[in-house]
């Protein structure tokens, strides 16, 4: 089965299908293009980190590891026992017990490989809830419990605008525009699209008593986009590559900080601010 997804495809070969996302099925590919990265899914005995492997993270949650030839990442307490990727990325293994509990944390083991092919082909994913707005993608990212949820289901009760996606997009430069791509990782919400929208603006929320809107620096602000790109950071060459994206995209998208409440105030002041970019076009 193979899924197209911010113009990557990835081939999963897997027999017991059930235990596939069904938010991936409007990604599904059916043209005549060679996938990306071919995704094979088995069964975790198969699975073996090797006391020769480089560590690069080991946390409570994930220990990651490299050789010469490939990347692991071993899942801990999961039903997904780990993941092995291939240095050129176009082959990778995803080891797994078959349970009750192995839907969702299989479609975040797939999720974590396509962020290499992300990383790869010079993009970056990025925490945040995006909508469309006026026929563009708007990008409200923040920390975990800020109110992106929360400001964006007032764009959308109070604007005509669209959920892009509820947790996660994928951002690429083209030339001097920059797009935002819906993916079928919308976090808690499932609200998704799968779309590919110019961005007209990226909104950087942060919690405050009151509601006002400012313009970052492009120094603070390609430094706050790089704090919340989801694509690898396992060694300094992965930071670089998102350091770097995330500069080549500062450069010529509009971003904002957003000191904000919970309030409708925070929705109209922010978008007082987009609507005067629109007439400055």
């Amino acid at each position: 089965m193979k899924y197209l997804i911010a113009d990557i495809i990835l081939e999963l070969i897997i027999d017991r299908t059930e235990y596939l996302s069904d938010d991936l099925t409007e990604f599904e590919y059916s043209g005549d293009k060679s996938a990306d990265c071919i995704i094979d899914i088995r069964d975790y005995d198969d699975f073996l980190i090797d006391d020769e492997d480089k560590t690069l993270v080991d946390c409570n949650r994930i220990h990651v590891t490299e050789n010469d030839k490939e990347y692991k990442l071993e899942y801990r307490n999961l039903p997904v026992n780990g993941s092995i990727i291939s240095k050129d990325l176009k082959n990778a293994h995803i080891y797994v017990r078959w349970d009750d509990y192995l839907e969702y944390p299989l479609f975040c083991a797939i999720r974590d490989i396509f962020f290499f092919k992300v990383q790869e082909r010079g993009m970056i994913a990025v925490h945040s809830s995006s909508i469309v707005y006026r026929d563009k993608a708007y990008v409200f990212s923040a920390s975990s419990g800020t109110g992106k949820t929360t400001h964006t289901n007032m764009w959308i009760q109070e604007t005509d605008a669209r959920i892009l996606d509820g947790d996660l997009c994928v951002l690429t430069r083209e030339g001097n525009d920059v797009y935002a791509y819906g993916l079928p990782w919308a976090g808690s919400s499932r609200r998704f699209m799968n779309k590919k929208v110019k961005l007209g603006g990226i909104i950087f929320l942060v919690r405050s008593r009151k509601d006002v809107v400012k313009k970052p620096d492009i120094l603070n602000g390609i430094l706050m986009l790089t704090a919340r790109c989801f694509t690898p950071t396992f060694t300094p060459e992965m930071v670089s590559m998102n350091t770097d994206v995330s500069a080549a995209i500062g450069e010529v998208t509009d971003m904002y900080i957003l000191e904000c409440t919970k309030k409708k105030s925070a929705f109209r002041a922010v978008k007082a601010a987009i609507d005067e970019a629109f007439r400055e076009e």
